[in-house]
């Protein structure tokens, strides 16, 4: 599938790194489980009520799916992010009028550094969505 794989496996081994992952998510998962009446608003409780349904007596998801799945999320995640916030950076450098239109509406507005953040993310996504039909 990846031809330059080969090639490229010899300098880098991606492996450990998403054991490592691999192993977050499971202890993420495990103290899930564990605190039971503690509900929180993300994904991992959304696969592990997934888990909880049975289809022909079996669970939707299964441990080693919601890990999977975390992984792809946390990687996913990180590069949309960093697109968007260079993105972000690439608009304010080259257009300082927008730049200082910004620092002054946030002056007015007082506003909290995760505001500023999520308006100025949100901003960005519209003009140039790091995902095509989003």
């Amino acid at each position: 599938m990846f031809p330059f794989w080969k090639h490229f496996s010899k300098f880098v081994d991606v492996l450990p790194t998403l054991q490592f992952w691999a192993q977050q998510a499971r202890i993420i998962l495990d103290q899930r489980k564990s605190s039971g009446d503690v509900r929180r608003k993300d994904l991992v409780q959304l696969m592990l009520d997934a888990r909880e349904e049975k289809v022909d007596g079996m669970a939707k998801l299964k441990d080693e799916e919601i890990i999977a799945q975390s992984v792809t999320f946390l990687l996913a995640g990180h590069e949309t992010t960093g697109n968007t916030l260079s993105n972000l950076a690439f608009y304010l450098i080259n257009n300082p009028d927008i730049q200082d239109k910004l620092i002054n509406e946030l002056d007015k507005v007082n506003a909290t550094v995760n505001n500023i953040v999520s308006a100025c993310k949100s901003k960005t996504r519209k003009r140039k969505p790091t995902t095509k039909g989003m």
